[in-house]
Order: C-alpha cells, then structure tokens, then sequence
C-alpha cells in the first residue's frame, strides 16, 4: 500500500506541477476541467498497470519477500511485534480519518436536503428548481437546485447572479464536486487530493463566470464580484456565487482568450501518461523455481497475520543448548515457498551473518516447517506459489 502511494503522489505531482506552471492561467476551461479529472483518475490508476521500484537483489540476482527478523535469545522479537503493531495505529488512525470525511460530506448533503424539503420550491421552463430560503443570502446551487432569498429578486445583481449559478446547473458541475469529495474521502490525508477538488472548483467558477458575462458586461460583472465580497456563504458542497478567489475570477474575465495553438500544452500529459506506463509495468518475477513468484499481486498470509507470525516464532523457536553454553551467536536466512495450497515447501538456509552453527540452521529449518498453512497468493485470479525469505537472528542478551 505504501508503494502505490508514492506512486499516486508521484502521478498527481508532475501532473499537478504541469498544470501549475503552464495551463492554470489559459483560458480553455472546458479542456483544464477534463485535464484535472482526467489526470485524478489516471494518478489512480496508472499504478496498478504494473509494479516498479524493485526489491533490492540479492547476490544471485534473485527478488525476495523478506519477512521481519525472528530471533531466539534477546528481545528483538519482541521490537519486532511493536512495529507491526504501529501498522494497526496507521490503520485506525486513517479509519478514523476517513470516517470523519466522510462524515462531513453525509452533513453536507443532509444539510441542503433539509433546505430542500423544508422551503418553497419553484420549477423553472429550464429544468432548474429555485428554493427560496432565508439562509441564502447569495445565490447557491446543487445539480438542478438553486437556493435564492425570499428578497432577492429585488436587487440589481439578482440576473446576473442567477446566470452565473444556471450555467453550473447546464456545465453539470456538481458531479465533478461529488466525484473530487468522494476522493478526498478516501484520500483525506493527502494534500494533492484537496489541491485536486480546489483547482476544479475554481475552473468551474471560470467556466460560470464566462457564461454569465454573455448577457452582461465584463467590467460590471467585475463590479459585482467586489460588491458581493463580503458576503456569507451557507452550503459547504454547493456552488457559491462567491466561490473562488475574486482576483483570480477577475483576471480569468479580463485577461485576453488564449489562442488555439497554445493548446498545445496539453500534449505535454501524454509522454509523462507513457512514461509512468513504461515505469509501473514490470511483471512479476520469478524464483529459482519454475512458476514461483518473489513479487505478486497478493503476497501469502500467515494465519492472523503478520503479528500471529511473530508471535508463532517467539513462542517455537528455541536457542541450541550448546551454542547457548558456548555463547556463539548468528544469523540464518531461510528461504521458503508458500504452494497454492498454502502448505510450506522447499526450505533452504543459509548465512545472513556471523558464523551460524548447523544446529542453529537445522533449528531455523524446523520452525518453518512447522508453521501451519499459509492463505495462499494470487496473481491474476490464480493462486500462485511465492517465495519468502525470513531470516532468522540466535544472540544471547
């Protein structure tokens, strides 16, 4: 899980870095909008087209799923336990996290369906349904609804304002705004994915603004932005006329249209697209064995995990009497496969470090082959034999 994190941010990173420095300031909005959901998704799911960043080789050349060390005769078992316990904290604490996000995006909706069905409501010939409401002291919009003011159809920006919220309505930009908090639930703990709902958000209010200027002046359209400034904005999942940064808004409106040869840039996406493919699609690799993977799409389980593993070794694995009286110490590495049927196959051994007497090999030996079926690993539907590395560690306190 932690590799494909680095490889979403990595995605998300050169794409985002893209558009900071060369297509946030055109005036294609239409094309930024597909580039920001398009990229999103791709950062997504360009990892999972293949796996990169290599386990380092070992001197045969081989890739190893290497297990946490095991050891008889100190406490570095025990050390071992407490860092696969930190994992459990790591998952509790984005659960919570989650929850939380999530929690946020439920209130929300709850909120503007409480809007909905406790004020008038008013059909409109376009499809859009006004709902008038005291808390919306400026115009808010939700997919087809429109919250207005009981009063606000006096004031002289009312068309205008009105204008600006129909064209989210027809640009259906509230399922980018759905989509993008969906994904900063699952990824609440990531910067780029809130950097991610904020630029589609402000393009969306570009792509309003360029609309409701169609039926005004751009300068006055402007004067109605700085005199709206200090208004309230009630609904934290819906379109606010107020919405963006108002200089940014600003500028989008008065500064010249980009031309169509700088739509160029765009192509830019498509070799940092074919390089991450080229990078991330590496096909699992093979053993000494035929048909034996060090690398697959789901690696063996230990029954009760990886902490039931540890606890296993430390309650089985015993020090040799005689190297304990000798007080020689060492390490052995035991390599193993995992068959489909979960059951342990091919042990060897051999020295990681120090110089392991045989008794201390042959117990490493014993206490693999005595460990209890293994959930087996898939690769592509298919359950697969993997191999394992676990190295055992025998030294006195």
């Amino acid at each position: 899980m932690l590799l494909y994190l680095l490889q979403v941010s990595l995605c998300w990173g050169l794409f985002a870095l893209l558009y900071a420095l060369l297509l946030r300031r055109e005036t294609f909005f239409a094309a930024n909008r597909v580039y920001l959901l398009t990229t999103a998704a791709a950062g997504l799911l360009l990892p999972v087209s293949g796996h990169w960043l290599p386990l380092p080789q070992t001197d045969a050349g081989q890739l190893f799923s290497t297990l946490p060390t095991a050891a008889a005769g100190f406490r570095e078992m025990e050390e071992s336990m407490a860092a696969w316990w930190w994992n459990d904290v790591v998952e509790w604490v984005y659960g919570i996290g989650a929850t939380l996000a999530l929690s946020r995006l439920l209130w929300g909706l709850g909120r503007l369906a409480s809007l909905i069905a406790r004020n008038r409501r008013e059909l409109q010939a376009d499809r859009t349904v006004m709902v008038y409401t005291d808390q919306a002291r400026l115009p808010f919009s939700f997919f087809h609804w429109i919250f207005v003011s009981h009063n606000l159809e006096d004031q002289p920006d009312f068309r205008e304002m009105l204008a600006h919220e129909k064209a989210h309505f027809q640009g259906w930009h509230s399922i980018d705004v759905m989509l993008l908090e969906i994904l900063c639930v699952l990824f609440w703990f990531h910067p780029l994915a809130h950097w991610y709902r904020l630029s589609l958000r402000n393009v969306h209010e570009y792509q309003a603004d360029a609309a409701a200027t169609h039926a005004s002046n751009r300068r006055q359209y402007s004067m109605i932005l700085v005199r709206q400034i200090q208004e309230r904005m009630p609904a934290a999942l819906a379109h606010h006329f107020l919405q963006a940064p108002i200089r940014q808004r600003i500028n989008m409106l008065t500064q010249k249209s980009s031309t169509p040869i700088q739509a160029w840039k765009y192509t830019l996406a498509l070799p940092i697209v074919a390089l991450f493919l080229v990078a991330f699609r590496q096909t699992p690799e093979t053993g000494v064995y035929d048909n034996v993977y060090n690398k697959c799409e789901r690696l063996p389980e230990f029954p009760g995990g990886m902490a039931a593993l540890l606890q296993f070794m430390q309650t089985n694995l015993s020090y040799p009497e005689e190297d304990r009286k000798t007080g020689r110490s060492g390490m052995v590495g035991v390599t193993f496969v995992i068959g489909t049927s979960g059951k342990v196959e091919q042990i060897h051994t051999a020295t990681l470090k120090g110089e392991p007497s045989a008794a201390m090999h042959l117990e490493a030996a014993r206490i693999v082959k005595q460990m209890p079926r293994w959930l087996p690993a898939e690769h592509r539907g298919e359950k697969v034999k993997c191999q394992f590395v676990l190295p055992v560690r025998f030294a006195l306190q």
